[in-house]
């Protein structure tokens, strides 16, 4: 005879095999449909991303240079640029420098 506590278990072992049915089930999905949009914003977002470095290259040129300089290329200055990052308390460079704080962006980019 089972305790109340193995009985509960044995209950959410069930409810949590179900549920895994389920999700595999689902995962047949077709994506095609889910493909082309999620493209779509990729493009997007990259597109967002090199023009707001743009705009960084016209504003602190020599700060987007010494990026380009640092990680190798242009794309990667970008994508670090708008990365979340820990010595920014989360936040992206381009939120430090919405803050005024564009001497915290340099001390990061020359101690790295």
């Amino acid at each position: 005879m089972r305790t109340p506590v193995e009985s509960a278990i044995a209950t959410d072992s069930s409810r949590s095999r179900t549920l895994d049915r389920r999700r595999h089930e689902k995962s047949d999905m077709d994506f095609s449909s889910v493909s082309p949009d999620i493209a779509k914003l990729i493009a997007m977002r990259d597109k967002l991303m090199l023009d707001a470095f743009c705009a960084l290259e016209k504003c602190h040129p020599l700060l987007a240079d010494m990026l380009v300089y640092r990680t190798g290329s242009r794309i990667n200055a970008a994508r670090w640029m708008c990365k979340h990052q820990g010595s920014f308390r989360g936040l992206t460079a381009y939120d430090v420098i919405a803050d005024g704080d564009i001497d915290t962006i340099w001390d990061e980019v020359v101690s790295s």
